[in-house]
């Protein structure tokens, strides 16, 4: 797995390219909770589908090393006006796998930049993705300890503000209902 270095920013116009003279390729994504039960988020009826606020692992399909870049659709819920592309992989470094953490819900692009044998130069050739990031819900006995001591010290937290403490700390759509959360 490749160190993430501090990204740069490019333009995605940039990077696209005719898809047809490449070969075909696939994008595998995967969480700790997928590699773990060994199936795709939705058992694979979205393609690409990633967890948002969850590390998520890009690979394509051949294993080939590549730059990869992520960016996110313009008017996704982080508010951008433009699509542009966050390098993942350090510009020296291509890798056969990134991570990334999907910040917002909505669809991704994720672009994997072939280079040539001297590992630095780009191609040309871009391989681009659509994943979609979504808030995914698990059953309490499959959390991971750490993910499960998460929820409990929320709903903790949830069961011992009262609604006026919650509406200053929160807004006030802030209400207390039991039902709710069981």
């Amino acid at each position: 797995m490749a160190v993430i270095a501090a990204p740069s920013i490019l333009n995605l116009n940039a990077t696209k390219t005719n898809s047809s003279s490449l070969s075909a390729e696939a994008l595998k994504v995967s969480g700790a909770y997928e590699r773990v039960r060994g199936k795709p988020l939705g058992d694979g009826v979205v393609p690409n589908l990633v967890q948002v606020h969850k590390p998520t692992r890009l690979e394509l399909a051949s294993g080939k090393r590549v730059h990869w870049f992520v960016a996110s659709e313009p008017g996704n819920s982080n508010g951008d006006k433009e699509e542009k592309l966050v390098q993942l992989t350090s510009w020296n470094e291509p890798a056969s796998s990134a991570e990334h953490t999907f910040t917002s819900v909505g669809k991704h692009t994720v672009v994997a930049r072939e280079v040539e044998a001297d590992g630095v130069t780009l191609t040309g050739a871009a391989h681009t993705f659509t994943a979609y990031s979504k808030v995914v819900r698990y059953d309490i006995r499959d959390l991971s300890e750490s993910d499960r001591s998460a929820y409990f010290e929320a709903l903790h937290k949830y069961y011992v503000t009262s609604s006026s403490e919650g509406a200053s700390l929160y807004g006030p759509n802030y209400q207390v209902n039991m039902r709710r959360v069981l």
